[in-house]
C-alpha cells in the first residue's frame, strides 16, 4: 500500500474513525483496506462504527491491516502540516515518511479488527434525508443540555425525533431543555432514536459536513451516510421524556430584550462566581419595562438592569433565580445576527415554572430553563 497525502487532510479524513476507536478501552484500532483506486478506513468503539471510503490514485493493489488509532493520530499531529506524508506497508509495519521524519508503527492482521454490527443496510423508504450542516448545528445547539453520566441513562444522549416533515433534535438534563427543529421534505418516517452523547459530540460532528445526510434506523442501530462517511450508532433503548408540552405550556407574557445586552449582563453576573465553586445563581426580576439581575456571594455583589418590552406593569412582575451558566448555554446557540431575544414567562402564580427562550424570527431553536429553589 502506498498513500501520499497532506497530514491535516488525512487527520480530517480519519478523525471520525479515530474518535470511534478511542472510545474503546481495549482495542483502539483502525482498519485500513486498499483496493484499486480506493482507500477504506474503519474505526469501531462500543457505541459506534465508522467507515470511510476515499479515492486513492496511488493504490494499485489490495492490502488490509490494522493499526493503533491513537498512535497514528499522534504521529500525524506532530508532523508538518504543509508537507505531504507517505504511508507504505512493509511486511507487518506501517512506514510513515514526512520530509526527514520517519516513523514505523506495528500493524495487525485485518481479521483482528472487531466490528459490532453485522446488519446489512440498504436505502429503503424507512429513511430521511437532512442537510448535514443543519444537523451539526442542531447537535451543537442541544449538546450543553445533555448530561455526561446521569443516573437516568436515557438522558445521556441526543434525541432524534423523526416525524413527517420535521426532525427535532433534543437534549435535556432535567433542569434545562434545548430543542432544534429541521424541516424535511417528503419525509414520512415517524420514530425516535436516542444517540449516545459521545457519538453525537465526537463522531457525528466530524463526519456529517458533506452536504446531505441519510438517516436510516434499523433495529437497535441507526446509520448515517454522508459523502465518504458511514456511521452506525447504537441507540439508547428507552423512552425519552415527553418534551413537547414544555413548549406549549401556559404563559403570562412574551418579553423582548436585546440578545447582546442580555447576554453581556449574564456574563458579568457570572464573574461573581469565577473564583468559587458555589452554584452560580442569578436572580432575575421582570417588571416596569426592565429586566433586573442580581448576584452575590461572600460579600461580592452585582446588580444591573436592561430595557425590555412586553411587561410594563409592576403588578405583573415575574421573579425567579437561575443557574446563570444554564441561561448562557441556552442563549449562545441563538445566532449573533438575531438582534432580539424572546423570554416567554410563566404566570405570576407559578414562580417555579420554567422560562422559555428563543430568538425573534428564529423558528428552529428554542430552550427551556427551570428556576432554582433557593
Amino acid at each position: 500500500m502506498i498513500l501520499e497525502i497532506q497530514n491535516n487532510e488525512l487527520l480530517r479524513l480519519i478523525g471520525a474513525a479515530v474518535a470511534a476507536a478511542r472510545q474503546s478501552a481495549a482495542n483502539q484500532d483502525l482498519l485500513f483496506e486498499t483496493k484499486t483506486g480506493y482507500l477504506n478506513v474503519g474505526g469501531c468503539g462500543p457505541s459506534a462504527e465508522v467507515a470511510i471510503t476515499s479515492v486513492n490514485d496511488k493504490s494499485a493493489a489490495e492490502h488490509a491491516f490494522v493499526v493503533n488509532a491513537t498512535s497514528l493520530a499522534d504521529v500525524l499531529a506532530v508532523l508538518p502540516k504543509t508537507i505531504p506524508s507517505t504511508l507504505k506497508l512493509e511486511d507487518s509495519t506501517l512506514k510513515i515518511t514526512c520530509g526527514r521524519s520517519r516513523f514505523r508503527l506495528r500493524t495487525k492482521p485485518a481479521q483482528d479488527f472487531c466490528r459490532f454490527s453485522v446488519l446489512e443496510f440498504s436505502q429503503t423508504s424507512q429513511h430521511i434525508e437532512v442537510d448535514g450542516k443543519q444537523l451539526i448545528k442542531a447537535i451543537k445547539s442541544v449538546m450543553p443540555a445533555v448530561p455526561a453520566n446521569d443516573a437516568r441513562y436515557y438522558l445521556n444522549g441526543v434525541l432524534l425525533d423523526m416525524k413527517p416533515g420535521k426532525l427535532s433534535v433534543v437534549g435535556t438534563d432535567g433542569h434545562r431543555l434545548h430543542r432544534f427543529e429541521i424541516a424535511l421534505e417528503q419525509a414520512n418516517l415517524q420514530r425516535q432514536a436516542i444517540i449516545p452523547r459521545e457519538v453525537a459530540r465526537d463522531i457525528l460532528v466530524r463526519a456529517l459536513d458533506q452536504g446531505s445526510v441519510v438517516l436510516e434506523p434499523k433495529g437497535n442501530l441507526i446509520e448515517f451516510r454522508s459523502g465518504a462517511y458511514t456511521v452506525r450508532s447504537r441507540v439508547i433503548e428507552s423512552r425519552y421524556p415527553d418534551y413537547a408540552h414544555f413548549f406549549t405550556a401556559d404563559h403570562q407574557a412574551v418579553v423582548t430584550v436585546s440578545r447582546s445586552e442580555f447576554l453581556d449582563l449574564l456574563e458579568r453576573a457570572a464573574l461573581i462566581y469565577a473564583e468559587t465553586k458555589l452554584r452560580p445563581v442569578v436572580r432575575l426580576a421582570v417588571r416596569n419595562g426592565l429586566i433586573e439581575a442580581q448576584a452575590s456571594q461572600e460579600g461580592d455583589d452585582f446588580f444591573e438592569e436592561v430595557s425590555a418590552q412586553g411587561l410594563d406593569s409592576d403588578d405583573q412582575a415575574v421573579e425567579a433565580a437561575f443557574n446563570v451558566n444554564y441561561l448562557l448555554d441556552a442563549i449562545k446557540p441563538i445566532s449573533a445576527a438575531t438582534e432580539q431575544l424572546q423570554l416567554i414567562l410563566p404566570p405570576a402564580n407559578a414562580p417555579f415554572s420554567a422560562w422559555r427562550l428563543a430568538g425573534v424570527g428564529d423558528k428552529a431553536y428554542s430552550a427551556v430553563v427551570a428556576p432554582m429553589r433557593i
